[in-house]
């Protein structure tokens, strides 16, 4: 299973601490990733990746970070996240590649 944390304006934050429409919001892009990443785990050492998701003003402008026990699940999870089967992604338009860093 995945792991999903938050961070918004420079704070680790739980989705109870927020307001309404930022916990919403969050709460479907944690559903979303969950659902692209869910069978995702490194093939040598059996651990999922974690995802920490990154605002700095709002919840309109995010940029994700995988992390994992290695740069194999690294690789795997961007991977899924920047191709999954049709109608199982929920940005529009490519994800710019400087969104996305190996390891944090």
């Amino acid at each position: 299973m995945v792991d999903i944390s938050f961070e918004l304006r420079g704070k680790k934050v739980k989705l109870e601490d927020l307001e309404a429409v930022e916990r919403e919001a969050l709460k479907t892009v944690a559903h979303n990733v969950a659902n692209v990443l869910g069978s995702v785990t490194c093939p040598e050492h059996g651990i999922s990746p974690e995802v920490i998701v990154r605002g700095d003003e709002s919840v309109r402008f995010l940029e994700f970070r995988v992390r994992g026990c290695c740069a194999h699940v690294v690789n795997l999870a961007m991977d899924q996240l920047r191709d999954p089967q049709p109608g199982e992604w929920w940005l529009k338009g490519p994800v710019p590649k400087d969104w996305w860093e190996k390891g944090i």
